[in-house]
């Protein structure tokens, strides 16, 4: 069952950074904030913390007006997500 989660997890996380690229772009704090608090629990819940940090940082910095471009928020993400999945594929030949 954490596996198929953690499949899930992996699945779903490029449509949760564009999510997030997307409400940054168009500076729509709810869309923004929804999707980075989904990403953030969703993190929390499969171990992947670094991600978790970095989701709850943005929501931070969102909170008191502090937007970062698309370009960054797209760069810091991709920047996570391929860590994950490389983290994941080594985890997987492990087994």
């Amino acid at each position: 069952m954490a596996d198929r989660f953690f499949s899930e997890y992996l699945d779903l996380l490029p449509a949760r950074s564009a999510n997030i690229v997307a409400g940054v772009a168009a500076e729509d704090l709810e869309k923004t904030l929804d999707a980075v608090v989904s990403l953030k629990v969703t993190s929390a819940m499969v171990g992947a913390l670094q991600m978790e940090d970095c989701a709850r940082t943005l929501e931070r910095r969102l909170q008191i007006g502090h937007w970062p471009s698309s370009e960054t928020a797209s760069s810091v993400l991709s920047k996570e997500l391929s860590r994950i999945v490389s983290e994941a594929r080594n985890q997987q030949r492990v087994r």
